[in-house]
Formats: C-alpha cells, sequence, structure tokens
C-alpha cells in the first residue's frame, strides 16, 4: 500500500524530530508533504483537498501535525496491516501520549482512499469527514502511536491550552457538539491536574492559557500562532514563576465556577453562547445551578427511580 502523509507545521518545536521519526520508519511506501505557517482552517481545507485529489495515487493517507513525533518505526508497517486485516475500516485512530495531560488522547488518524471531506464553514472542529464505513479507535495495539508535544515551547504550550478551552466550550457556535466538548475538557482537567503535581511551568501556562481562553471568551480564530491578542496575552506570562502562575490560574479559574464539581462547571460553561461575562449575577447561570442541586438531590432521596432509568437506558 502507499501512503501519502500530511505534516502541519506553524511553530511546533518538535518539527525536525517529527520529520526524523518519519524517516526512520521501517515501511519506506510513502511520500510526506508539508502545509506551512496557514491559519488552521486554511491549513486542514488545503490537507484534505490535496488528499482527495490523489486518491487515485495512493492507498492510504496520515495526517501528522508537526508537534507529534511517532514513537515506534514499525508504526507505517502495522498500520497497513490493519488495514489488509480489516477491510471495512476506512480510518483508525490511534492515541497518543500527550506532555501536558500525562495520559493518552487522541489521536494520530490513518484513512483509507475512500474517504472524504467536508471542505465547509466550520471553523472549529475542521476535520470533518464526510462518509466513511467504519472507524477503528486504537487505544492499545499500536498507542502510544507518538509522543504529542514532547518538547514545546512556552508560547506553543500556551497556544495549546487556548485551543482546548475553545474546543471544549465552543462559546460563539449555537450549534454546539458535545462529546468532543467532553473530550477536550476532560484534557484541561488533565492539564491542571498534571501542572499542580509536576511544576512544570509549561504545563503551567497551557493550564493558564485554557482559564484565560474560559474567562476572556476567545474566538476559534483569536487562537491562531500569528494572532496579535493571542501574543499580547502570552507575553504578560511568559517570565512568570510557578507562584505567580499558580495564583492567577486559581484567579481565573474562581471567576468561572471552579468552586463547582468539573462536570457541572462544563455543562455551564458549554451552555453559555455569549461573549459576555457576569459572574455571580447571571441570572441563567444561576438558575442552571439550582437546576443541577435539585437533580443531584432526586438522586439521593429517590435512588431507585434512577436505578430503573439506567436500567431501561
Amino acid at each position: 500500500m502507499r501512503i501519502l502523509i500530511g505534516i502541519l507545521y506553524c511553530i511546533e518545536n518538535e518539527f525536525k524530530d517529527c520529520l526524523n521519526s518519519i524517516s526512520s520508519q521501517n515501511y519506506k511506501n510513502f511520500e510526506y508533504f508539508v502545509i506551512q505557517n496557514k491559519p488552521n482552517k486554511e491549513a486542514h481545507d488545503t490537507l484534505y483537498s490535496i488528499f482527495m485529489e490523489r486518491a487515485r495515487d495512493f492507498d492510504l493517507f496520515i495526517k501528522i501535525d508537526a508537534d507529534m513525533v511517532l514513537c515506534r518505526k514499525d508504526f507505517f508497517e502495522k498500520v497497513v496491516e490493519k488495514m489488509i486485516l480489516n477491510p471495512d475500516v476506512d480510518l483508525i485512530e490511534t492515541w497518543v501520549h500527550d506532555f501536558f495531560t500525562d495520559a493518552l488522547i487522541g489521536s494520530l488518524n490513518t484513512f483509507r482512499n475512500t474517504v472524504t471531506w467536508n471542505i465547509e464553514n466550520e471553523q472549529i472542529f475542521v476535520d470533518r469527514i464526510t462518509n466513511y464505513k467504519r472507524r477503528l479507535t486504537d487505544k492499545e495495539d499500536l498507542a502510544p502511536a507518538a509522543f504529542h508535544c514532547p518538547n514545546p515551547l512556552p508560547f506553543q504550550s500556551f497556544h495549546f491550552g487556548v485551543h482546548k478551552a475553545i474546543k471544549a466550550c465552543q462559546f460563539y457556535n449555537y450549534e454546539k457538539q458535545l462529546m468532543p466538548a467532553i473530550e477536550h475538557w476532560n484534557n484541561i482537567v488533565l492539564t491542571k491536574m498534571n501542572f499542580l503535581k509536576s511544576g512544570d511551568l509549561r504545563i503551567g501556562l497551557a493550564a493558564l492559557g485554557a482559564e484565560m481562553a474560559i474567562r476572556k471568551r476567545f474566538t476559534s480564530k483569536q487562537s491562531e500562532y500569528s494572532n496579535l491578542l493571542l501574543i499580547s496575552e502570552f507575553k504578560k506570562y511568559e517570565n512568570w514563576d510557578l507562584k505567580k502562575i499558580r495564583r492567577k490560574l486559581n484567579s481565573f479559574s474562581i471567576q468561572s465556577y471552579s468552586f463547582l464539581p468539573d462536570k457541572w462547571r462544563h455543562e455551564i460553561l458549554f451552555k453559555i453562547n455569549s461573549g459576555w461575562f457576569f459572574g455571580f449575577i447571571n441570572f441563567q447561570i444561576a438558575r442552571q445551578i439550582l437546576k443541577m442541586i435539585y437533580f443531584e438531590c432526586k438522586k439521593i432521596l429517590f435512588p431507585s427511580a434512577f436505578m430503573k432509568i439506567n436500567e431501561k437506558g
């Protein structure tokens, strides 16, 4: 099988290691190209347009971000074997080990040449596939396929947090996507926990970026590496020490309901469509908190009713 690899690169510090890990693969029947310094939406549209245009020349496509370093030399070989053994599978999602969360996250994706993408106006989730037979998610066999951001720059770290928060909350999207939002929210929670455990400043900047994006309601365009607002916000914190970052992190998170359980907090933030923030005086949010408390009290007082609901579900 012939493989075409598309690499998206802006400022990622791991770019050279990424290329070396690709060149070092045992399986050699591949080509790659690099899309450099384009906005996120434009970069993905270009990538998938090239994949679809070259579908007759290649059997498989692999999208690799420049911050991913393949961690096994037989990855291409093994993913080809999986595609041959599973002819009904058009997409293999292989999870990667992420530096910020210190956990496996999704994913490095391999596509069959029959897959097509919808190049549309979606600004946040820009990987929209229009047709595929079956998806295979690999969290154990070939995972981790790569190390994600093993040596990030400080600004790269800050950007990671901002980008995750935008996907988790989708403030300016009225047609919100819940499942990917939950996944990215969990990554934010894990990043904050990892910072408190490790004391790594880069992880702290990622956690701070996420909380700042939640508080200031960044749009997807404001999360581009080249965005002047993002750069100016980062410069406020780039020379801060651990104590100052922890204090600011707590300040931002308290202003956006960190006193609530993480699940409740995300549910509230996810339901906010406005870019404005009214803190504790926001009537709609106060009503939502009361509804959550009422629901939890019912679960405690009438557990048998909820057991029946779960059994039916």
